[in-house]
């Protein structure tokens, strides 16, 4: 069987002590490099992960800052809704129509009733789908952090095993 070319030279430098030296101090760099090279990879891959949880949280944000300029605008539109009665309200009152009054409020109440109604039914299928959206998210999230850390032990793995080797 023929001997691998790092014996062949280990079996050289072991008869000359400066070539021993020499064969040693390759062995420790090739060591430190490959050591520099799994740590590379392992930051690449941890900065990548952190990138994707980076986008998914902007993207969360977003989505929330997007609710809430919903949340606002409804809020708006009561406060407004709300003026507006009390403006027809006050003015059927200066009329002296008390009778048509209630009849008008009822309906103008019925009617923002209806639109603030439809404004929370609008604002919670919103709410229902941002958090479907942000679960799915995760999910994958979690999943890729499933992912890097098998890669993680896989690579330390190899790396004790090309230890091993060198030793043997």
């Amino acid at each position: 069987a023929p001997v691998p070319a790092a014996a062949a030279e280990l079996l050289r430098a072991l008869d000359a002590p400066g070539e021993l030296e020499a064969f040693q101090a390759r062995v420790k760099a090739w060591q430190e490099h490959c050591k520099d090279e799994a740590w590379s990879r392992w930051y690449d891959a941890k900065q990548q992960w952190l990138e994707k949880d980076l986008a998914i949280a902007r993207e969360h944000s977003e989505l929330l800052r997007e609710e809430r300029g919903l949340a606002q605008d409804g809020l708006w539109r009561m406060e407004e809704t709300a003026r507006s009665a009390k403006r027809e309200r006050q003015a059927l009152v200066h009329r002296g129509e008390m009778r048509s009054t209630d009849k008008g409020l009822e309906q103008v109440l019925r009617t923002q009733t209806q639109r603030v109604k439809e404004d929370n039914q609008l604002m919670q299928r919103r709410l229902a789908e941002a958090q479907a959206q942000l679960q799915a998210e995760r999910a994958a999230a979690e999943d890729a952090r499933r992912k890097l850390d098998a890669l993680s032990r896989a690579l330390e793995k190899e790396q004790a095993a090309e230890r091993c080797a060198r030793r043997a």
